[in-house]
């Protein structure tokens, strides 16, 4: 998304993401539609809108006057919000194990992503909110996968919500002034990253997520999201990035925190 807004607006990163993967799953959904019925037809339009298309937009705008960092620790906040839904909204009961796990991992995600500028990571804009408001449609959209779509697949589900996807993504992409894009110097890099960021972070994440939820739950799915700061702390090292102990220890802390999530 950061090297996409290099070049594009945060309309266009946000459609020719959600567009990208529209296409990749076309196929499978025009396959699967037959597997649409009354009973799971809003709940595939959840994850279509609630689960992908709105926070991909939430997460694009904020990123044009936030960090990185900042955007890594909020994110950090769907199992918190996953778990609420799940006790509020789904009846969910939950160990006091896996609810200290949550606190434990949020505490872990933020000491990887602090890297010891607290005062750069919390020189808040407002549009942090929006990060927020996407994290609270994840929190919710991962109980509704696990609790009422439980009789499709994760690629079905995928490819389904896709579909949805597809009409408005392609109407909010093409409205915009894509021509002007075409003289900016880095145009096709940028491009491509945002296609791999639409098969890797779109189709095949959800694809996965959805496959972990309904196998592992939804809020042990969810606290995955706490392993994201760990890989972007071995990426950075691969980049010849120094790693400090509050990291390291914040990496053991994730893992104790995941862990308590998963135990039963």
């Amino acid at each position: 998304m950061k090297k996409g807004l290099e070049t594009f607006s945060a309309v266009q990163v946000a459609g020719i993401r959600m567009f990208v993967a529209s296409l990749i799953t076309l196929p499978l959904g025009l396959k699967f539609l037959k597997k649409i019925n009354k009973r799971n037809i809003l709940p595939i339009m959840v994850v279509a809108f609630i689960g992908n298309l709105i926070p991909a937009f939430l997460f694009s705008f904020a990123q044009t006057h936030i960090n990185s960092s900042l955007a890594g620790m909020l994110n950090s906040t769907t199992p918190l919000f996953a778990l609420i839904f799940g006790l509020l909204l789904f009846g969910q009961k939950v160990r006091k194990a896996k609810t200290l796990g949550i606190f434990i991992g949020l505490l872990g995600a933020f000491m990887l992503v602090i890297r010891g500028d607290v005062q750069h990571l919390f020189s808040f804009s407002g549009f942090e909110f929006l990060i927020i408001i996407a994290t609270l449609m994840y929190g919710y959209n991962v109980n509704q996968v696990r609790h009422f779509l439980s009789g499709l697949s994760g690629l079905e589900i995928t490819a389904l919500a896709y579909l949805f996807v597809l009409p408005v993504s392609t109407i909010l992409l093409f409205t915009t002034d894509l021509h002007s894009t075409l003289l900016h110097p880095q145009f096709t890099v940028n491009l491509i990253y945002l296609i791999v960021l639409a098969v890797i972070g779109s189709v095949l994440a959800v694809i996965l997520m959805n496959m972990l939820i309904q196998k592992a739950g939804a809020l042990f799915a969810s606290s995955v999201t706490y392993i994201i700061p760990v890989f972007a702390v071995f990426w950075g090292i691969v980049d010849g990035e120094a790693i400090s102990l509050l990291q390291i220890f914040g990496i053991f802390t994730v893992l104790t925190g995941v862990y308590l999530v998963n135990k039963t």
